[in-house]
């Protein structure tokens, strides 16, 4: 494999907020790869080659000194190359599997000093494009883009002995596959999809 990258990491104002930038370029070389075909079966295929491209990029700003936002966007373009003979008109040049096109988060934290503690609110956004699960690109199992969002309550108490919180995962309830294969023969698939949306309470505390 040959890997290229070239980035910019910076930080502003005083310290209070940094950006970083990063391009990445990947030649993979002898890649064999086991995919299921049109009809089912497990094949290994002997992929030669693979290429993947992209840009990260980083922000966090310290809005004041309780309040800070963070935020990423990455790019994505990779796909394989120089199949066998016996594979190549079924995979060759396809996108990779389970390589989003992009990806964007978003997230906060704030914290609400008091006498005897602190109060901390963070909530997140992540979203991500639409990408296949296997090597054949199957429209049966394909995940749709989707946008998920987190949120945690917390109090700290003073000294950290012992805090709570109230979180939620997933608040918005959104489904998407994480995994799946087809037998694209005969329109057939399996997929699995995400943990829906789930709510609980933590309470930590310390013995020493």
């Amino acid at each position: 494999m040959r890997a290229y990258e070239f980035g910019l990491k910076t930080t502003l104002a005083d310290g209070k907020l940094r950006f970083n930038i990063n391009y990445f370029y990947n030649d993979y070389k002898d890649l064999q790869l086991t995919a299921f075909d049109t009809n089912g079966l497990a094949v290994l295929t002997n992929a030669a080659s693979a290429l993947i491209k992209g840009v990260e990029m980083e922000m966090v700003a310290q809005l004041s000194a309780n309040w800070q936002i963070n935020a990423n966007l990455g790019t994505l373009d990779g796909k394989y190359q120089d199949f066998s003979a016996a594979n190549a008109a079924t995979f060759a040049g396809k996108a990779l599997k389970q390589a989003p096109k992009q990806q964007w988060g978003i997230g906060t934290n704030y914290r609400i000093k008091l006498d005897g503690g602190n109060i901390v609110l963070n909530a997140s956004a992540k979203h991500v494009g639409e990408h296949f699960q296997n090597l054949a690109v199957s429209e049966l199992i394909k995940t749709q883009a989707y946008t998920i969002a987190d949120a945690r309550l917390g109090y700290d108490v003073k000294g950290g002995k012992w805090s709570v919180a109230l979180w939620g995962k997933n608040i918005t309830n959104k489904l998407y596959y994480t995994g799946g294969f087809d037998i694209g023969g005969i329109g057939i698939g399996n997929a699995y999809i995400n943990v829906p949306r789930t709510f609980g309470i933590d309470f930590r505390y310390r013995f020493n």
